[in-house]
């Protein structure tokens, strides 16, 4: 019963997306409803119809039964609430009412610029902490682990990933056909600027950072042709399977890279074939994607006084910089998620936000979290769609907040996300408010009802 409960909400899900007008190819409730049916329906059905997953697993004081209807309601109400707050007229009146303004193109240009090199720096300063580029690459999977530590300007970490932005504010450049100057200068800033991301993503062994680095271009092309290139995303579907399967694997090989190409070959080769010798690969695939429920299921299962939301204020201030300033930081949400459900702390389950939302306030929450982040959504695509067409770089935005969206509904823990997401809401913030005006105008009642 539970099986066909969560295969009903896949197929109904699969329903809206395909009879549903959109105003774009991917549009941020694609996005959502792809991520949530791989977060939750999915393995859940997955589980309660015994197929290759077991429903009921035992970690220590922590026992996992997807046999629960707690579970299937909270994941029920959870996604029906969120689509209330998407389908808000308040959010899309709000939207139409805020406009935006770019300054010149050469203010852009140089925003970029400044972001690239601040970027570059940081990568350098980062490295540095761990013996300089080739070394920190060689450590990429300790220093992910926290194995290998920096010294004390660590804190650079979070400016490495700005260079995402300039990267696509200057493939903007380079795609539209007006700008026909300094072609030169914007190719050799634009190489700058994805050697600096790799190698930024490299270091830090984060292998969904350089699947959307890739990503991006992919769904702006998307987006702007207004179709789907089938031969394309075929193409690319499989090489992103293979990497999230074994991008691990690629990452812990770089720890040979001392020692020259035959070296990380030999230890990528030995690592895929002893992952492949020890999981199954979807089985594998899909756990990648599973912890959401195994939180869920904890913060149904675990005794704690709730939160009420305080995780947003230890999120912002676990950015202060912990070997210059003394700050006493309490356990965080995801430190606490994980120990339940592992018994240790060796690496770290986000709660996802469905459990964020129990873990704050308990259904209260839940309802309070999934409105807010549905009213959220339904703001930025509306807001980005309207002024897709005021700038060549406005489909790149477009889809980096649609990133940012999704992100916290993955990473529930606001620090998690926080930390995953500085680069990105960093650069928004300076782009939008060194590089544009933001105004906003009132609509008519007639507007209003219309939109109603």
């Amino acid at each position: 019963m539970l099986a066909i409960a969560y295969l009903g909400i896949i197929l109904f899900i699969l329903f809206i997306e395909i009879t549903r007008k959109k105003k774009v190819v991917f549009d941020f409730l694609s996005f959502f409803h792809l991520m949530f049916c791989l977060m939750y329906p999915l393995p859940a059905f997955l589980m309660s119809a015994n197929l290759g997953f077991d429903g009921d697993e035992y970690s220590g004081a922590f026992t996992f039964t997807i046999y629960d209807a707690q579970l299937l309601l909270a994941i029920f109400l959870g996604y029906f609430i969120i689509l209330v707050g998407f389908y808000s007229a308040s959010a899309q009146i709000y939207a139409k009412k805020t406009i935006v303004t770019w300054r010149s193109e050469k203010t852009i240009l140089r925003i970029a610029i400044f972001m690239l090199l601040f970027s570059f720096i940081s990568v350098q300063i980062y490295a540095s902490q761990f013996g300089g580029l080739t070394s920190a690459i060689s450590k990429a999977t300790f220093i992910r682990t926290a194995v290998a530590e920096g010294g004390t300007l660590v804190f650079f970490k979070h400016f490495m990933f700005l260079s995402f932005c300039p990267s696509y504010l200057l493939a903007a450049f380079i795609f539209d056909n007006k700008i026909r100057k300094h072609k030169l200068f914007l190719y050799t800033a634009f190489v700058i600027s994805a050697f600096s991301t790799v190698i930024g993503v490299t270091i830090t062994g984060g292998r969904a950072h350089l699947i959307i680095y890739f990503l991006t271009f992919y769904l702006v092309k998307v987006i702007v042709s207004k179709k789907l290139p089938w031969l394309l995303t075929i193409s690319l579907l499989l090489p992103s399977i293979i990497f999230i399967l074994y991008g691990k694997a690629f990452f812990f090989s770089l720890s040979g890279i001392k020692d020259g190409f035959d070296s990380v070959r030999e230890i990528l080769v030995t690592s895929v074939e002893t992952q492949s010798k020890d999981t199954d690969g979807f089985s594998s695939l899909i756990a990648n994607f599973s912890y959401q429920i195994y939180s869920l299921k904890a913060a149904f299962n675990a005794e704690y006084p709730l939160r009420l939301f305080i995780d947003w204020y230890y999120g912002i201030i676990a950015f202060l910089p912990e070997r210059l300033i003394e700050v006493d930081m309490p356990e965080t949400l995801s430190t606490f998620n994980t120990r339940y459900i592992a018994g240790n702390n060796d690496f770290m389950i986000p709660t996802g936000m469905f459990a964020f939302g129990i873990y704050s306030l308990s259904w209260p929450g839940l309802i309070i979290v999934c409105f807010i982040y549905g009213w959220v959504g339904c703001f930025l695509e509306n807001f980005f769609y309207h002024n897709l067409n005021k700038a060549a770089w406005m489909p790149f935005l477009y889809v980096m907040a649609a990133q940012i969206w999704i992100d916290f509904f993955t990473a529930g823990d606001p620090e998690i996300f926080l930390f995953a997401d500085f680069g990105y809401l960093l650069s928004l913030f300076i782009l939008f408010a060194a590089g544009s005006q933001i105004s906003t105008h009132k609509f008519s009642k007639n507007s209003q009802k219309r939109m109603s």
